[in-house]
């Protein structure tokens, strides 16, 4: 695996510096240095690529810095851009598909990994399925560095509320992609929050529910081929479809949501004892009156965790909350492996 020596020409020097101790961190493959020409820089003529600013011709091929998003899936050589306030780790795998396009290479090797398919479902809306599922994740990610790929297949994608209302994605043209057989730079789809990976969307996820059997299996396809997951998150709510039906059926671990007084049965949301899936039954919003099953897993109920912000709500795991979704997170590693 070569080093690549990528230059960097940024007027603002804070934001400069910001950009390549991110980039620094999250990729050894590249080598980030500032291109100034003096003693402690380096030139254009030793780079591989130029990541600037700046709209002067280069010698070499340049990825320039954009105040907007870009989710155009097409490879130009004459124009690639990331925006500039990109999640470092996104934005290093935009770099890594771009030098891969220019050069015909792959940076990485593609391994076979087959990622841990984890399902939450819920017997109705309302019980806090989502949240549960990506701070779950979370906890994977930062107990156990294990990598997860979180996916909302509900009609109205309540993860926005912790992602951010809207980060522009267009899951039409990923699955037109999809339907054709083409290949998907996958990473242009895929923000990071609090360390779970997520495909980029709108509130309004139609287009996301009413993918087929067949997109589905090319997708996580796709995402097995990157190699870089080890779980993926697929939350369906309460959203029965056949497509749910499917991905419960096939998953490696469910996890299914309940409040008190739902029974194991209704709207066909049996537990799955009978089959080969594993699955963890969970009690949301359990204040402590009545203990639950051993075999299911009390999530407290705890409004103090969920501390709003200007464009999102922040989970904080220090608490009740935290604890038990802790205690899940366990829970789904041990029947995973």
């Amino acid at each position: 695996m070569e080093t690549v020596r990528i230059g960097v020409r940024i007027k603002d020097r804070d934001y400069r510096n910001a950009l390549l101790r991110g980039l620094s961190h999250e990729s050894r493959d590249f080598q980030f240095a500032v291109i100034d020409g003096g003693d402690n820089g380096i030139t254009e003529d030793e780079c591989q690529i130029v990541l600037t600013d700046e709209q002067e011709p280069h010698h070499v091929p340049v990825i320039t810095l954009t105040y907007h998003e870009m989710y155009d899936l097409g490879y130009r050589k004459d124009r690639m851009e990331i925006f500039r306030y990109e999640d470092a780790r996104v934005f290093v795998n935009k770099i890594i598909y771009y030098y891969a396009e220019m050069n015909g290479i792959d940076l990485y090797f593609h391994g076979k990994r087959k990622c841990r398919k984890i399902v939450f479902s819920s017997m109705r809306g309302g019980c806090g399925t989502t949240a549960a599922a990506m701070t779950a994740a979370r906890f994977l990610k930062f107990r156990f560095d294990r990598k997860s790929l979180f996916i909302s297949l509900c009609p109205i994608d309540g993860s926005r509320e912790y992602t951010g209302a809207c980060d522009g994605g267009n899951m039409l043209s990923l699955l037109y992609h999809l339907s054709t057989g083409d290949d998907v730079p996958l990473c242009k789809f895929i923000s990071s929050q609090d360390g779970v990976d997520h495909i980029r969307g709108q509130r309004d996820n139609r287009a996301a529910s009413e993918m087929t059997i067949k997109e589905m299996k090319q997708l996580i396809k796709l995402i097995d081929s990157m190699g870089q997951y080890d779980f993926i998150f697929i939350d369906v709510g309460s959203h029965l479809s056949s497509l749910a039906r499917f991905l419960m059926d096939g998953a490696d671990v469910r996890v299914v949501m309940r409040q008190r007084g739902d029974s194991t049965d209704e709207r066909g949301f049996d537990d799955g004892s009978s089959g080969a899936v594993r699955v963890i039954n969970v009690m949301a919003f359990d204040d402590g009156s009545a203990a639950a099953s051993t075999d299911e897993v009390a999530l407290s109920y705890d409004p103090g965790s969920f501390v709003a912000g200007d464009k999102r709500t922040y989970i904080d795991i220090r608490g009740r909350y935290g604890k038990d979704i802790g205690v899940l997170a366990e829970k789904i590693m041990g029947c995973a492996d």
